[in-house]
């Protein structure tokens, strides 16, 4: 899997809560974004990573990140309950978690 993070200090560049989406989503794909539709997004201040078979990344609370899948795998993910509440009451009823 490719992970694109970006730290919590970008959800200005990332069009946060825009184009119907809630706050804490935005409409951009790092991996495959439109320049003219999204002036102000930059990977400048991304970190980029790739996880091999058996690997483990630890993504700390409020930082951004897209997944790329390059393969067929399988992936577990593990929230702080406390803050599934707070994210969970934000989404629309719409969004799986």
């Amino acid at each position: 899997k490719e992970f694109i993070l970006f730290p919590p200090t970008t959800s200005n560049i990332l069009y946060e809560g825009t184009d119907g989406y809630n706050k804490g989503f935005s409409p951009i794909d790092p991996f495959e974004f439109d320049a003219k539709r999204f002036p102000l997004f930059s990977l400048d201040q991304a970190s980029k990573i790739t996880l091999d078979p058996g690997d483990c990344l630890y993504i700390p609370s409020d930082w951004w990140h897209s997944v790329n899948y390059v393969e067929d795998t399988a992936s577990v993910s593990v929230w702080d309950r406390s803050y599934y509440w707070i994210l969970s009451s934000k989404m629309n009823s719409d969004c799986l978690i």
